[in-house]
């Protein structure tokens, strides 16, 4: 799975096997709170990975469980980078 999140922290773009590894639709999360696909346990963690991610690097990976109501609770690691000339942060 791979998302944009931009400036707002809103997903601005999602992409990949979405449904069939997460259960997650690409199209019902586009709009939300980037956050929203994760865990309340989990966010502090995911702050922390946001505010690291520097133009160009690589920041994490990092083990985190996805929102029960979305994906069952299934773990993912996530890694994010943020790219030139672009305010949003990827996430994969």
């Amino acid at each position: 799975l791979f998302v944009e999140v931009g400036a707002d922290s809103k997903i601005v773009f999602a992409l990949g096997a979405a449904q069939s590894l997460t259960g997650i639709d690409t199209a019902a999360i586009t709009g939300s709170d980037w956050m929203s696909i994760f865990s309340k346990s989990d966010h502090n963690k995911l702050k922390g990975l946001k505010a690291k991610a520097r133009m160009g690097e690589r920041c994490g990976p990092v083990l985190v469980s996805l929102d029960e109501t979305l994906a069952d609770g299934r773990q993912a690691i996530v890694t994010g980078m943020r790219m030139p000339q672009s305010n949003s942060l990827y996430i994969t």
